[in-house]
């Protein structure tokens, strides 16, 4: 099997993708630790061998689904310790493969559905591939709406899979939950995708999941594509309800009318039309007619357009976006007039919706110079308004003819994807993915890459190796750590490098100079400074204490601190926690909490550590390694119980890693993995090699594979 490392060459592939579970199955849980850790030399560097050949054969998901499954061992061992009250060496694994499944996180290119269909359809990835990808995405309304999508590319027993998964997305989100940018409901945007490609024995489900939503219009949206799947009468019943639901005020309330008008039945039609006469604002309740004219008879769409003509409250953009929206029902020489007027509308995104509307109706002379009307109007847009750019221009691509024009707006909606802020990425890209040249999909996946925090789950990524290196010297190599130091300096973002720097500080995996900027005074003499200057500027300030410590929490200054001295370790130590925690911002108090913590007393001391694991799981992530040593004994298992429950993989690798120093005890783990293969695994791999009839790992019987013999991987 092509790019099967030599190492593993030997298996077939029934043995790839099972062979973790015979290990499991036979509790050779050391072997199947080294099998995760073997090291393969690639072209330029060593890769790990078990992924290379997982990913060979096409199995990445796979790799995820071993790494959970040693995980688990470990797991289950470090609570059998925990609970016994002895030293758990494992919590080392348990922490490795935490960060290896959080590294896959971060290796998930987190575009939208729409731009991964884009790459399956242009034979840039596998369906496989794509899907693999999709479910590792931490973000369950972008899973469960690429889930739906890709469903359409697979065959019936991986289809229904991926709709089974994109449902329970769905189930994840919060009833009320918003997407970042237009703040539609989540839920609904999902099952809107669903409604025609359930199975009809996952419908009940679905309904149910859209039942919850509180938001009016949000629900409508979603009972009313359900509805199309069930029969007449049902659907009447459905929709009736709906509509008595819906809220009139609302500001996305058209495009419950649009879903409404395309699935009521013939006999719901007049309730839907005075629901929306009765709208009060004009824009909206000329809106909402404009998206059912379709299912209007003739004289009810001339009564609909002659009353968007006529209202007062419209001003005049207004009603021409909207004539604009109903222009197949429009004369030519009114199209013409609407034409005319589009180059004086002030906001280019408004233009450029206009733009689009007229271009897929009006007459041939008239769409031609349209067109070189929208095309001039385009070479106006500037990449660097970012997801603004990328609207208007994938608003007029698709009446662009292929060329060297099309190919130079798309290069620029690409500049401005890049700069797109992070809650508006992936409205972007889904308009833009549909529309990409195949030679521009490289360029648009490099700008997905970039999705998400990505230097914030790098920091939190390199504190966990750094805590991880404490205990495990060879979990951090020093090219590693060069690596870390070097990419800390150049972080955009002063706060994540700034928690960097001090886990290497803490952990003294760094050498000081690395660490402090140059051109420093000597260390002596600067020290010397700072005493005669902190002695000066305690004597000035107030002695109240309450004061003192109102001005600490407002500062952040130790100052205010060292002012009130051993005060803390008496009376004052729970009033200063009191003051710490006074704030909604977590991270807030976790920095105050880190400086109070050192001038309680002991009692005090545990209490602040309890408290830093009630903050949120980021606010937990960076602080939690300044309070593990004053952590109660007892505690230690409850902390591990916590950060195994963070949503976030990468957090909880933090926790994990910054406890593992009162976990490990003093004695190196039998279990700790290496590169280099054990004898007992060894053994493993060659007795499947060899063509035995069964693989001796477990005695489970060895399947015939008709794949070749692996090459140089």
């Amino acid at each position: 099997m092509h790019g099967v490392p030599q190492i593993l060459a030997g298996l077939n592939e029934y043995e790839l993708r099972h062979l973790p579970n015979h290990l499991a199955s036979g509790e050779l849980d050391n072997d199947l630790n080294a099998l995760l850790a073997l090291g393969a030399e690639s072209t330029d560097s060593v890769c790990n061998a078990w992924f290379a050949a997982k990913e060979a054969i096409g199995d990445a998901e796979g790799y995820a689904t071993d790494v959970a499954l040693a995980a688990r061992t470990a797991k289950g061992k470090v609570a059998a310790a925990v609970a016994a009250g002895r030293a758990a060496p494992e919590i080392g694994l348990e922490v490795r493969y935490v960060l290896i499944g959080s590294a896959l996180t971060s290796l998930t290119v987190n575009p939208p559905g729409e731009f991964l269909v884009e790459l399956v359809k242009q034979g840039r990835w596998s369906a496989g591939q794509a899907l693999a990808n999709v479910r590792r995405q931490p973000n369950a309304h972008t899973r469960g709406r690429a889930l739906a999508m890709l469903s359409d590319l697979v065959g019936a027993a991986e289809q229904r899979k991926a709709l089974q998964q994109s449902l329970a997305s769905v189930a994840e989100l919060a009833p009320d939950s918003r997407d970042p940018w237009h703040l539609a409901n989540e839920r609904a945007s999902v099952l809107v995708l669903l409604a025609d490609r359930l199975p009809n024995d996952l419908l009940p489900a679905a309904f149910s999941l859209a039942g919850e939503i509180n938001d009016t219009n949000g629900r409508c949206r979603a009972l009313t594509a359900l509805a199309t799947r069930i029969s007449e009468d049902q659907r009447r019943v459905v929709i009736r309800d709906a509509l008595d639901a819906l809220d009139p005020g609302a500001a996305s309330v058209s495009t419950a009318f649009e879903l409404l008008g395309q699935t009521a039945p013939d006999d719901l039609l007049n309730e839907i039309v005075k629901k929306a006469l009765a709208i009060s604002h004009p824009f909206q309740r000329s809106e909402s007619l404009i998206t059912i004219l379709d299912r209007l008879d003739s004289a009810a769409r001339a009564s609909v357009i002659a009353d968007v003509r006529a209202e007062r409250g419209l001003d005049d953009e207004q009603r021409l976006k909207l004539l604009a929206r109903a222009g197949r029902y429009l004369a030519p020489e009114s199209l013409h007039q609407l034409f005319a007027h589009v180059p004086a509308v002030t906001f280019s995104g408004e233009r450029f919706e206009l733009w689009a509307a007229l271009l897929a109706v009006l007459p041939a002379d008239d769409r031609k110079a349209a067109l070189d009307a929208a095309l001039r109007d385009a070479d106006g847009i500037n990449p660097e308004s970012a997801q603004y750019a990328v609207e208007e221009i994938a608003k007029i691509l698709p009446f662009v003819p292929a060329g060297e024009r099309r190919n130079a707006l798309m290069t620029r909606a690409i500049e401005g994807l890049r700069g797109t802020q992070d809650n508006a990425k992936q409205d972007a890209l889904a308009q833009l993915a549909p529309l990409l040249a195949p030679q521009l999909l490289d360029s648009a996946l490099e700008a997905a890459r970039s999705f998400g925090n990505e230097e914030y789950f790098w920091s939190l990524h390199a504190r966990a190796m750094i805590a991880f290196g404490q205990v495990e010297q060879e979990a951090l190599e020093p090219a590693e750590l060069k690596h870390i130091i070097a990419r800390a300096q150049q972080m955009k973002s002063d706060e994540n490098r700034r928690y960097v720097l001090g886990a290497l500080a803490r952990g003294s995996a760094a050498d000081e100079p690395q660490i402090e900027s140059a051109g420093r005074t000597s260390e002596a003499k600067r020290l010397a400074q700072r005493a005669v200057l902190r002695t000066a500027a305690r004597s000035l300030l107030p002695r109240n204490a309450a004061t003192l410590l109102a001005r600490w929490r407002k500062t952040e200054n130790r100052l205010y601190l060292e002012k009130l001295g051993p005060r803390l370790r008496r009376d004052l130590g729970r009033k200063a926690i009191e003051v710490a925690c006074a704030s909604d911002d977590h991270f807030l108090t976790g920095r105050l909490l880190t400086q109070l913590v050192g001038y309680l007393d002991r009692q005090d001391q545990e209490a602040v550590a309890d408290l830093v694991l009630t903050l949120n799981e980021p606010a937990v992530a960076t602080f939690v390694a300044d309070f593990v040593d004053y952590m109660a004994a007892d505690r230690i298992g409850a902390a591990v119980a916590i950060a195994r429950r963070f949503q976030d993989r990468t957090e909880g690798a933090q926790v994990l890693s910054a406890l593992m120093r009162r976990l490990e005890g003093t004695k190196r783990s039998a279990h700790s993995t290496t590169s280099s293969m054990q004898p007992s695994l060894r053994r493993s791999i060659a007795t499947c090699s060899r063509g035995t009839r069964s693989c001796s790992v477990s005695g489970y019987p060895r399947r015939k594979s008709n794949g070749s013999s692996g090459s140089h991987g």
